[in-house]
């Protein structure tokens, strides 16, 4: 499941899945779109496929910013929120 978005994307960069959370982190959830047909009676599902075709093309319009993101799991570890 990780290679989806990155199939889509067409990009070959390497995938790192660590398995690290913050406290407070949804971890298992699902959707219940059931109320969606009572108040937007046009809308109709999209595929995951469709779906992540359609987030990639917007995706790819938008600014590229410095990752960070090594920073940020560096200072959640220093004060003890993240999982080691």
């Amino acid at each position: 499941m990780p290679d989806t978005l990155r199939n889509v994307w067409e990009s070959t960069s390497a995938l790192t899945v660590s398995g690290d959370y913050r406290v407070g982190d949804i971890r298992h959830n699902w959707s219940d779109n059931s109320l969606l047909k009572t108040y937007l009676p046009e809308w109709e599902p999209t595929s995951l496929s469709a779906g992540l075709k359609e987030f990639v093309k917007w995706a790819k319009t938008q600014e590229v910013f410095d990752d960070t993101s090594q920073l940020a799991t560096d200072e959640l570890r220093t004060r003890d929120l993240g999982r080691t």
